[in-house]
């Protein structure tokens, strides 16, 4: 069991980090509340003080992970757009978030997951677009572009280049998204 005394809201992180770390390696099907209090290093009572079922965790996790990521990038957006793109690539390369990030996606059919995903997305959109605003005023990407269509396509790209890391191990996901990102900006057709 955990050593030391903590509090509530210390505890409730440790279960939702403990928790995150199962449902990558195991899967939202396979994990058992005994996996996450033993990752956690507290009583399987523990996690049911804060949370009622696997299913209210696994969501509650969902809501942990994607607003830590929405922290991370909102900090970013203020040192800059390659900053922001920066970050973007590191989470893709990591495959513990992968398979985490995975699991949400199949369950997002459910309206708690749907509703965490059109949060994030529009937050990046939103983040993006001011980012790319500020680009456009510096003349680093063409004005001829509307910001929320860039924001979309880059977040769109993400996203794939983020599954092909996966599978295509071989692929430098940091070379093709900047190669292809130089390419989108060069001599735009007026």
């Amino acid at each position: 069991m955990a050593s030391g005394k903590v509090g509530p809201e210390e505890k409730r992180e440790l279960i939702l980090g403990a928790a995150a770390t199962i449902f990558s390696q195991k899967g939202f099907q396979y994990t058992k509340i005994d996996d996450v209090a033993r990752e956690a290093k507290i009583a399987k009572g523990s996690v049911y003080q804060y949370f009622d079922s696997k299913e209210t965790l696994f969501f509650e996790v969902g809501n942990w992970v994607l607003s830590q990521i929405l922290q991370d990038l909102r900090e970013l957006s203020e040192q800059g757009f390659q900053e922001f793109l920066e970050k973007m690539l590191d989470l893709m390369a990591d495959d513990s978030f992968f398979l985490l990030m995975m699991e949400f996606w199949a369950y997002g059919n459910h309206d708690t997951m749907k509703e965490l995903f059109r949060d994030l997305y529009n937050e990046m959109r939103h983040i993006l677009a001011q980012l790319v605003k500020k680009e456009q005023a510096e003349g680093a990407i063409p004005t001829t572009y509307d910001p929320q269509v860039i924001s979309s396509g880059i977040i769109a790209l993400c996203d794939g280049y983020f599954v092909q890391n996966q599978f295509c191990k071989d692929v430098d996901i940091r070379v093709h998204a900047k190669t292809f990102l130089r390419i989108l900006f060069a001599n735009p057709k007026e």
